[in-house]
């Protein structure tokens, strides 16, 4: 995969380098896939298409839990789903996916918002063991809505 159309953001509770030896193991990764259209020709733009999310909680799983979304639509709130526990049958929920909304609703959100700066993941829920729930709310990453060959077409905020 191009590491140029591919950046991983991190929550501020991250530790590099090292997890917990006890939940919580870690906080939240955010890797993010720009997709764009097959050029027509070696002169012709590429133009986003779609932004692939990976939404890894390493809250109560030290190996992560993850869900997916794909944004499509710009200025449209996703919703985050909370993966499958797959382990147990039937398939139920997994409860080591701590992610939720910040109020009362029960799932977190995602958003591709576009506004005169640019194109950007907009990040809005609530994570982490239930006494110790934090919030992450805002603008994660820019993500460029036409790529040119060799350079990076997601800017990491705070990188």
């Amino acid at each position: 995969m191009d590491d140029l159309n591919e950046k991983t953001w991190y929550s501020g509770d991250w530790n590099t380098g090292k997890d917990n030896n006890t939940p919580p193991y870690n906080g939240i990764k955010i890797t993010a896939k720009a997709n764009y259209n097959v050029p027509v020709d070696e002169s012709s733009t590429q133009s986003l298409t779609s932004v692939d999310l990976e939404i890894a909680d390493y809250t109560y799983d030290i190996n992560g839990v993850s869900s997916y979304v794909s944004l499509s639509e710009a200025n449209t709130w996703y919703t985050i789903p909370i993966p499958e526990n797959t382990n147990v049958s039937p398939s139920e929920p997994n409860s080591n996916f701590t992610i939720t909304g910040i109020d009362t609703t029960k799932l977190g959100n995602v958003e591709l918002n576009s506004n005169v700066a640019g194109l950007f993941v907009n990040i809005e829920f609530k994570y982490g063991a239930e006494n110790e729930k934090r919030e992450e709310l805002g603008f994660i990453m820019k993500i460029e809505e036409t790529y040119i060959e060799g350079t990076d077409a997601i800017i990491v905020n705070g990188e």
